[in-house]
């Protein structure tokens, strides 16, 4: 208690912020050992930020930047070509945390006084080959509850992507589920992966015991740095926003008590980031909540509608979702802007009847299984790969229609119909169906609960009864509407018989996916 009041009585006084300005140098780390030699020369060009002013080094690869209100930290921004260096966790250090006086005290700790500025602050780069195509691995909510859902992260996901070939991988946010202290243990899980390893701050991220936005990533701080911060990688420019507003300024219904907002520093970087980022790139914003969530999205907006090349990836809603923005969203840019929400690690919060591992089946709302995509960047463009979690690769829809079915259902006014879940569809993915060797035809897109999925549900839910407590989470109350699902009516000239439904999609990508599923249409039994 006397520890928390000596540093709020430091902080009133100005002693946890410093007018003063930072100085280092960016260099090549000939002999990759992290500490500037006397022979590893400076690099010039390379930028580096304290999270609002951006400046280019000089030809000794010098730098100088102000010192902000306290937080602060100092950053290098990666560039094409050039890598930071790593923790043996894959996690990447390019970030000084300017804490003089340590975080506040929390329940999870934060960031250790690191006392006055170093004399200087320097970054170590090494050169990168970065030529090509490359694919970036997109993990969307973790969010593990303890140690047992770590295990199921890793047996789930990290396990098949064991000494991955990737570039990289990015956790969106919800790292965990406001348990901090398994920042470390899920470092060392995902270090089987072999990748470099970026984080997004998520709302399940924060220190939930501050009043201040500006101190509630402190324990995110100690482990991965800035919360909003850009990197080059190969043909792309990446832009990790943090769009986390906590706690919320006023009251709501929202018991987290947060909000998806941009605040002025972390557009200001944005604007600033922007500014030196080449028209003929690629840029790739990465956040937590989805722009549709977040109060001040145009004001973003109003900084990204002038890249024609762009795209933009969030987590939070434990759905998949491919959006294409335009004027009715209030995208203002010449093409519509592809915003994808991405599939969930934990899919809805590990719930769900357990398999014969133990671990949840923890279907989407959506009724999409629980995953991670796989993102494959070539120059401006690129392509998207649903990857589902303890099934094939290939199974990338589900269809959903009766086991059997009587002569006089398919007579019935409004027929039979039979839905197809494509997971990763979108308005741009062309679906068409046929029973057995019969002709093609295209199926409807529709806006409405995955009935797979309430049936699930309801299946499960009168399993486990009125039995407390149950023997695993129930699965959330209602299916979301689904975005990518698509329906069709039987014809009621089906013959009796076994009978096959094939789907196809081909997907905006141009990618070619089929399912099948055998029904039988039969008279009722006497």
């Amino acid at each position: 208690m006397l520890n928390r009041l000596l540093w709020v009585l430091a902080l009133a006084a100005g002693w946890a912020s410093e007018n003063s300005t930072a100085h280092g140098v960016v260099y090549n780390d000939l002999n990759h050992d992290g500490k500037r030699g006397v022979h590893e020369p400076g690099l010039r060009g390379v930028r580096v930020s304290n999270g609002v002013d951006i400046v280019k080094t000089d030809r000794d690869g010098r730098w100088q930047l102000p010192v902000l209100d306290a937080p602060c930290e100092f950053f290098v921004l990666k560039p094409e070509g050039w890598m930071v260096p790593l923790t043996d966790q894959n996690v990447p250090q390019f970030f000084y945390v300017h804490r003089p006086l340590g975080s506040p005290n929390m329940r999870f700790a934060g960031v250790e006084p690191t006392g006055p500025l170093p004399d200087s602050i320097d970054f170590p780069l090494v050169p990168h080959d970065e030529s090509g195509p490359f694919r970036a691995l997109m993990v969307g909510d973790p969010q593990p509850r303890d140690l047992q859902e770590v295990a199921w992260l890793s047996h789930d996901i990290a396990e098949n992507f064991a000494d991955w070939s990737g570039a990289f991988a990015v956790t969106l946010g919800d790292i965990t589920f406001d348990n901090l202290s398994l920042f470390e243990p899920l470092n060392q899980m995902w270090a089987q992966v072999g990748v470099p390893w970026w984080q997004v701050i998520g709302n399940h991220d924060v220190n939930r015991d501050v009043k201040d936005d500006a101190w509630s990533a402190e324990s995110y701080a100690r482990f991965y740095g800035p919360t909003t911060y850009s990197f080059d990688w190969g043909s792309a420019h990446f832009l990790v926003l943090d769009n986390v507003f906590y706690p919320k300024p006023e009251p709501g219904k929202n018991l987290d008590g947060y909000q998806g907002f941009l605040t002025e520093r972390v557009l200001q970087f944005a604007k600033n980031d922007l500014a030196a980022v080449s028209k003929d790139k690629l840029v790739v914003v990465l956040m937590h909540i989805p722009f549709y969530n977040t109060g001040n999205a145009g004001d973003f907006y109003r900084l990204l509608e002038p890249f024609p090349f762009a795209l933009s990836v969030a987590g939070h809603m434990h759905t998949h979702e491919n959006h294409f923005l335009d004027q009715d969203d209030g995208w203002r840019g010449a093409e519509p802007h592809h915003h994808v929400v991405n599939v969930t690690a934990c899919g809805s919060w590990f719930t769900g009847a357990p398999d014969e591992q133990g671990i949840p089946h923890t279907t989407m709302r959506d009724g999409a299984p629980n995953g991670v995509s796989v993102f494959e960047f070539d120059g401006v463009g690129y392509g998207i790969e649903f990857v589902p979690a303890r099934r094939p690769a290939s199974q990338q829809m589900t269809l959903h229609l009766a086991d059997f079915i009587l002569p006089e259902e398919l007579r019935s006014e409004t027929g039979v119909r039979f839905h197809a879940n494509v997971f990763n569809g979108s308005e741009r993915s062309i679906v068409r169906w046929r029973i057995d060797d019969g002709d093609w035809a295209s199926m409807t897109k529709v806006l409405e609960p995955d009935p797979l999925y309430e049936e699930t549900r309801l299946r499960e839910n009168s399993v486990l009864g009125s039995e407390k407590p149950f023997a695993w989470r129930k699965l959330p109350k209602a299916a979301d509407r689904c975005t990518h699902l698509w329906a069709a009516t039987l014809s009621a000239d089906l013959p009796i018989g076994r009978h096959v439904v094939t789907v196809e999609e081909v997907d905006m990508f141009g990618k070619v996916h089929l399912a099948q599923r055998e029904f039988s249409v039969r008279k009722p039994l006497r």
